[in-house]
């Protein structure tokens, strides 16, 4: 019987509830990468360093071949790709927001392949392409087997893929020319004025992309929130702004981190203003 990736999960529900027979098999797949074009290299995802990464653009082909094994048999291959903007809470995550129509809309690579196989033993070969005009940013690509059994292979075919949009491949400048003075403490409630310019090499508003956006943190954790953002429309390098930012009354009283974060319009990131201040 082949097996697919969402008859495996009922399928393995089902036999952990029965009796079963206990010399089944339990043996997860094999997947092994014996090529890979561009070369893996070492990146810097979401402020660390993963020697698992690729960087790609939009003219590039990715190239990868894998070896397939099973003690019994194979059933499927499962290829995800996905993006991986929020940096899973690591970073500055841009809030969601529609962005202004635009017959330069950039398109996230977002991709999801089910490939059957045969036998015991299969070497595949995937040619990859983004999307013509793709969203610049962090991808995840993975890999996972099934087998007859409904057993899946581990996770350790995942990696970090760096999109580049072969338009734009500069990031933006972020020049925060007002804000707060940090000698002095907010107060929860109270209004407080970020403004400055954002400029760029590109039209800003070309790409659907570009925002300026702020975010803040305690300094006993690591998760960002999303405060105040303006989407930047202007059909010109640059952009003046003005952020609005309120300290919820709802948080607690301490010390926090805020951030100005930029994208243009293809999402290149602008290397983010960040100050501390005390909040009461």
């Amino acid at each position: 019987m082949k097996l697919s990736f969402q008859a495996g999960l009922l399928f393995l529900l089902l036999f952990s509830w029965g009796c079963g027979d206990e010399s089944g098999d339990l043996e997860p797949p094999q997947l092994n990468l014996l090529e890979i074009q561009p070369a893996l290299e070492t990146l810097e995802i979401c402020g660390t360093s993963d020697a698992k990464s690729l960087r790609l653009t939009d003219t590039n082909t990715l190239y990868i071949t894998i070896n397939i094994s099973d003690n019994e048999g194979l059933s499927q291959l499962k290829l995800d790709i996905h993006q991986n903007f929020d940096c899973h809470g690591h970073g500055g995550q841009a809030p969601g927001f529609s962005p202004p129509q635009s017959d330069a809309l950039t398109k996230d690579w977002e991709q999801l392949q089910l490939i059957d196989l045969d036998g015991a033993s299969q070497e595949r070969s995937l040619e990859l392409n983004t999307p013509v005009n793709p969203t610049a940013g962090n991808y995840h690509l993975s890999l996972r087997a099934l087998d007859l059994s409904g057993n899946e292979s581990t996770f350790d075919q995942i990696y970090n893929v760096v999109v580049e949009n072969a338009r734009d491949i500069l990031p933006p400048s972020l020049i925060v020319s007002d804000f707060p003075n940090p000698a002095e403490s907010l107060t929860r409630g109270n209004t407080y004025t970020f403004s400055g310019n954002v400029m760029d090499d590109q039209n800003l508003g070309e790409g659907g992309n570009a925002i300026i956006f702020l975010t803040y943190k305690s300094s006993n954790s690591e998760i960002w929130t999303t405060g105040p953002y303006l989407p930047l429309t202007a059909a010109e390098t640059q952009e003046l702004f003005t952020l609005n930012f309120i300290p919820p009354t709802t948080i607690t009283r301490g010390t926090y981190e805020i951030a100005l974060w930029a994208y243009d319009g293809v999402r290149n990131i602008a290397n983010p203003w960040s100050q501390t201040f005390e909040i009461n």
